[in-house]
């Protein structure tokens, strides 16, 4: 397995989480949106370790890649949020409900709907602006409340450019 496939897997998590956050309901029989959720961070940091190990494997070294996000990948007991959610203690998700935006801030969120949870059809010629309180899953991370879908998707475009990066040269 390459490690651009293993960044395939971590982005195929983060559109079941993301489609999970705007469902806003249970994806499976399982009927516990936030377990679901739950799962999902937990695979999903699993799959970036995956790709630094397979890269690891394929030659490079990851070793400066890592130190840069302990958060990340430090062992579990130094804080390192995968080895603890996969070896020590699962890390839960939480449902947050509406937070607006501080002061007079306006939030544009330019994501690609997950293909299970697809827009409306476009009409040519016309952009239409979506008003609607966001809800999102968060994990606590250093006593902060993060954004679990947000936290993901900024670790794996940064994990994407450093691949690319990589493996080019």
């Amino acid at each position: 397995m390459s490690s651009h496939r293993k960044l395939q897997e971590a982005a195929f998590f983060i559109e079941l989480l993301h489609a999970l956050q705007e469902r806003g309901s249970s994806l499976t029989h399982l009927d516990d949106s936030e377990a679901e959720a739950s799962f999902l961070y937990a695979a999903i940091l699993n799959a970036f370790y995956s790709v630094v190990e397979v890269m690891r494997k394929e030659g490079h070294d990851t070793r400066p890649f890592k130190a840069r996000y302990p958060m990340i990948y430090a062992d579990g007991s130094k804080g390192g949020e995968r080895a603890k959610t996969v070896h020590l203690s699962h890390t839960e998700v939480d449902l947050a409900g509406y937070e607006p935006p501080s002061g007079d801030q306006v939030v544009l969120t330019f994501r690609r709907p997950p293909k299970l949870f697809p827009p409306p059809p476009k009409v040519p010629g016309r952009v239409d602006l979506v008003f609607k309180p966001e809800y999102y899953f968060y994990v606590e991370l250093l006593g902060r409340r993060v954004n679990a879908l947000e936290f993901c998707e900024r670790h794996c475009s940064e994990l994407h450019a450093y691949n690319a990066a990589a493996t080019a040269a």
